[in-house]
């Protein structure tokens, strides 16, 4: 479905980032929470909380349609995986400089 989106160069780069981590190697029948949660992990030691929940936002996009269109799965595992906490918004207000 990327190709049909306007982020489809986003998804598409994460999809592949995804692909290339070993979470890439498990067969979707296999797929579970313990994987996702691995994965998580992993990856907050590499990119920002929000580039994990955006990535694992993709993923559980990605494997919704797999269970409700396609049939492939019966439960969808990223809905037991606890996503990052959102940082705090910024709290900043522009110097009379810049306005």
């Amino acid at each position: 479905m990327s190709p049909t989106k306007r982020g489809e160069r986003w998804e598409v780069l994460r999809l592949k980032s995804i692909a290339a981590n070993r979470l890439g190697q498990v067969r979707l029948r296999d797929l579970t929470a313990t994987h996702l949660a691995d994965w998580r992990g992993q990856r907050l030691r590499e990119v920002t909380p929000s580039t994990v929940r955006r990535e694992m936002n993709l993923l559980g996009a990605a494997l919704t349609r797999a269970r409700k269109e396609w049939g492939l799965l019966s439960i969808n595992p990223t809905e037991d995986v606890r996503r990052p906490t959102e940082p705090p918004p910024r709290d900043r207000l522009p110097a009379q400089g810049e306005i």
